[in-house]
């Protein structure tokens, strides 16, 4: 009979045979390859002639924060590929995060 299984055998004891940890296996491992816009910042100052109500200056701003995430890691590991290796996979995603500011000077 052929071997059908897709995933080795599991063990929570160290000393047995079948042990993850008796065993070098490459498995687990992933090309983890990716690409990430970690941090951006964007603003434009408004030019004086456009001011209403003597303001000094005037400035528009984005910034964000993880905006974008290219890997080739499938989407059932949910996995960010900055997270060490190895972890029990409790740690939260990569929260992206995106702010619009106005900055005015008297």
């Amino acid at each position: 009979m052929a071997a059908t299984a897709q995933f080795p055998r599991l063990t929570s004891n160290p000393t047995t045979i079948n042990s993850a940890a008796t065993y070098m296996s490459d498995f687990w491992l992933i090309n983890a390859h990716y690409i990430r816009l970690k941090t951006l910042e964007l603003g434009y100052q408004l030019p004086d002639k456009w001011l209403p109500l003597k303001l000094d200056n005037m400035r528009l701003y984005l910034s964000a924060y993880n905006l974008f995430t290219w890997s080739n890691v499938s989407k059932k590991y949910q996995q960010d590929p900055e997270v060490a290796s190895n972890t029990a996979g409790d740690a939260y995603l990569a929260q992206r995060i995106v702010n619009f500011g106005l900055q005015i000077g008297f």
